[in-house]
């Protein structure tokens, strides 16, 4: 009986060592496949946890959007959040020339090329908005499910994120906070230290970009600040994001994701292809020590919580993709090379120009300058030119009705000379019959 006791022991120890093994080679597996984090340290455990308060006018949304079911069917409508600093302008001139050549109706901002920096996208904020109009929205707004799928029906989402330091550092030079704060006209080591001396005083002052300089990407993805420092609430709205885009790309691997958007999206290579755009001469550039980043990564908690998460599905999905991914990657990077010595001369840029500039070779071809087109400029022209088209159906209009209108007074008279005519020949027949009636009496 003792024997077999131990004998039971002995089997149940064995079966627990096969379950244990079995775990730490999943664990190992997953740790190799999984892709290396860039140069992240721990998050620092300052920001308080809690739950979620209530609604507060409609900062966290109650409800949740899947994802589309029909994610990977070609021509879909899209729409693109276009984060700040976060190679943003390069998907928008990649979407916006794959929209103008499939024919898509744009969704313009009724003023400039942004909706709005600050408020929630609303509906109204569409140039010459109407019910199931537009197919794409691809500018500046603020991640509104309920109001954005309202504009563009079945659409596919999608957004840009980029490492929270050098999203900072590029929104800190763009915006010349510098010049803001200590009158500097380049951004400096200093000034980026004078503003971490108390950065919620400074933010109070900047009035030009001071929303991309606390979680600027997670604003702009819909969440309030008042939000920042309540890790269950950053942790909800990253769940909700999760399960209502189709694919958030990642800057630092912009190839990888573009492969990603051209799978789901059913695109080509030429669709993806790309030159570099807006890209910050280095007199606009500030070199980022250990200690800076570790004090933008604090002062930016939510934005490292969105980017790590995703960051991570990024490369999970990549994975998942198999072998041909990589083989189209290699493929692309070529295209895209032979495409930039193609097209491209030189790039340039002198002190006082903020960004490089590249200059196309004299014989290029129209592809080639399609991949330069501004898409600000795009948009104010095509919004120019459809108020135009609307003033000329306006004007068309008027003369129509005015036509109809003059039509109609013209009937009118017609009618009431006709009636007039009528009623006097009326009268004259009765006053004959009258008339041969009193003769008839005297006879």
């Amino acid at each position: 009986m003792h024997n077999d006791i131990q004998r039971m022991k002995m089997k149940q120890n064995i079966f627990i060592g096969i379950l244990v093994s079995t775990a730490l080679i999943y664990a190992c597996v997953s740790a190799l496949l999984y892709h290396p984090p860039t140069d992240w340290q721990p998050i620092p455990n300052r920001i308080r946890n809690g739950t979620i308060p209530g609604t507060i006018h409609g900062i966290i949304e109650k409800t949740s959007f899947a994802k589309s079911p029909l994610a990977g069917k070609c021509g879909r409508n899209f729409v693109y959040i276009k984060v700040h600093k976060a190679a943003s302008s390069l998907l928008n001139q990649i979407l916006l020339r794959y929209g103008i050549s499939t024919n898509k109706t744009l969704a313009l901002p009724r003023k400039e090329h942004y909706f709005d920096y600050y408020k929630l996208f609303q509906r109204n904020m569409v140039f010459d908005y109407k019910p199931k109009k537009f197919q794409m929205l691809i500018n500046h707004a603020r991640y509104n499910r309920l109001e954005m799928k309202t504009v563009v029906p079945n659409a596919l989402y999608f957004a840009t994120l980029r490492d929270p330091v050098t999203q900072f550092e590029s929104s800190f030079g763009y915006f010349r906070v510098s010049e803001q704060i200590c009158n500097q006209p380049y951004p400096t080591t200093e000034s980026l230290q004078l503003f971490f001396s108390n950065p919620k005083h400074y933010l109070k002052n900047i009035k030009y970009g001071n929303f991309t300089l606390w979680n600027g990407q997670i604003f702009d993805l819909g969440l309030h600040p008042v939000f920042y420092e309540n890790r269950t609430a950053i942790k909800h709205k990253i769940q909700q994001l999760e399960e209502e885009f189709d694919l958030i790309l990642i800057t630092e691997y912009i190839d990888e994701s573009l492969i990603l958007l051209k799978n789901i999206m059913c695109l080509n290579f030429t669709d993806i292809l790309y030159l570099p755009s807006n890209v910050r001469s280095n007199k606009f550039k500030t070199e980022i020590s250990r200690n800076l980043s570790t004090q933008i990564k604090n002062w930016n908690t939510a934005d490292v919580m969105l980017y790590e998460h995703f960051n991570r599905t990024l490369w999970n999905r990549i994975y998942n993709e198999g072998p041909k991914f990589f083989e189209d990657l290699e493929t692309f990077r070529v295209l895209k090379q032979e495409t930039f010595e193609k097209c491209v001369n030189y790039s340039d840029a002198n002190v006082s120009q903020r960004n490089w500039i590249l200059k196309l070779k004299e014989n290029c071809d129209y592809f080639c300058r399609t991949l330069t087109k501004s898409t600000v400029r795009y948009v104010n022209n095509l919004r120019q030119d459809l108020m135009k088209e609307n003033e000329e159906r306006k004007r068309k209009d008027k003369e129509e009705k005015n036509k109809e209108e003059k039509n109609l007074i013209k009937r009118n008279r017609t009618t009431t000379k006709k009636t007039e005519k009528g009623g006097e020949m009326g009268r004259e027949k009765g006053n004959q019959k009258v008339a041969e009636t009193g003769e008839k009496s005297i006879k």
